[in-house]
């Protein structure tokens, strides 16, 4: 056994290797009920044990009516949903993405599956809930942040959410727009009656709506490479990890409970306060910076139109005779 006694540490830069699942539906504008679910599947070229690279897409059949050869039939949509948990577990990707994932395709997923009464499990650790739906959906409030969906051990992101997190601004947010400015390709079905379109294609052309679902979940994957956003969205929660880990650091002597007062010698927080100054950083109305981005020089409490803020000493001379008394109070050198 190897014992180490007081090692030398330093911190690290590491970015994981993430296994990436794309998930996109059709539904019957008629009933609600799920048509088609597509998968497609993406492993970290770094991860021996991932599964390759698939696509696939799973469709709802009835008994004795023909399926695409590209596509799983489902014989009812019980079953489609009860085939998703066992391919998202088969598969066990990190991250599920999606286009309106968290508010559209897992929200309907959830729906249809308590009508039904059937489990909805995309998760891993099934023995921490072993019983009914282990996802949860979280809907957003205006000011209160972008909707969430909880899967135990994975990532929901959403590509609107991460689109609008990197400040990359679009003239719309839908699927079919980002993607041609982006990819300079689109959805294969356009315009206001695309969920007659889909409906048509399930009755008239099945193997149609397999390729339109497929592209779907494909065009999500393209945008998130060509922006690279999951890495941007990796950077970001490293800086503010790291941020608040230097927070706690800071934070972490203990102050008495018994008494506001400071050691004698030692300013009060407003009168330290008072020494700094703050400098907002003027935005336009049409910049918008996350607040991620900018932390920690972000202006308090400005969440729906983050700005940037520095901070500048006033009384520099003051602020030196505080911090020497700080110092000394505390038998600092």
């Amino acid at each position: 056994m190897l014992v180490y006694e007081a090692p030398p540490l330093r911190p690290a830069s590491y970015t994981p290797a993430l296994t990436v699942l794309s998930l996109d539906i059709e539904t019957d504008i008629s009933n609600g009920r799920v048509l088609a679910i597509a998968l497609c599947y993406r492993g970290a070229a770094s991860l021996p044990q991932a599964a390759p690279d698939q696509d696939e897409v799973l469709l709802l059949v009835p008994p004795g009516t023909p399926c695409p050869a590209d596509a799983t039939a489902c014989a009812d949509e019980a079953e489609l949903l009860r085939a998703l948990g066992q391919r998202i577990r088969a598969l066990d990707p990190d991250l599920l993405v999606g286009w309106n994932v968290i508010d559209f395709d897992l929200a309907v997923l959830l729906r249809r599956a308590q009508l039904l009464g059937v489990p909805l499990r995309l998760g891993r650790a099934s023995w921490l809930q072993p019983t009914g739906s282990d996802v949860t959906v979280l809907p957003g409030a205006p000011g209160r942040g972008f909707a969430r969906a909880l899967i135990p051990g994975r990532v929901v992101l959403d590509g609107i959410q991460l689109l609008r997190q990197a400040s990359i601004r679009m003239e719309s947010y839908a699927l079919d727009a980002v993607a041609q400015q982006v990819l300079g390709q689109g959805k294969l079905l356009h315009g206001a009656q695309r969920g007659l379109d889909i409906q048509r294609l399930y009755q008239q052309d099945r193997a149609a709506l397999v390729a339109y679902n497929r592209q779907d979940a494909l065009l999500v994957l393209g945008i998130l490479d060509k922006l690279q956003l999951i890495d941007l969205a990796i950077q970001q929660l490293s800086a503010v990890e790291k941020n608040l880990d230097e927070a706690v650091k800071k934070g972490s002597r203990k102050t008495s409970r018994t008494s506001s007062k400071p050691p004698a010698g030692e300013p009060t927080p407003f009168e330290l306060r008072q020494t700094l100054l703050e400098v907002r950083l003027g935005l336009g109305p049409e910049v918008r910076v996350a607040y991620v981005a900018l932390w920690p020089h972000a202006r308090p409490w400005h969440l729906r139109h983050p700005e940037p803020m520095l901070v500048g000493l006033a009384e520099p001379q003051r602020v030196g005779a505080i911090l020497r008394q700080v110092a000394r109070a505390h038998g600092l050198p």
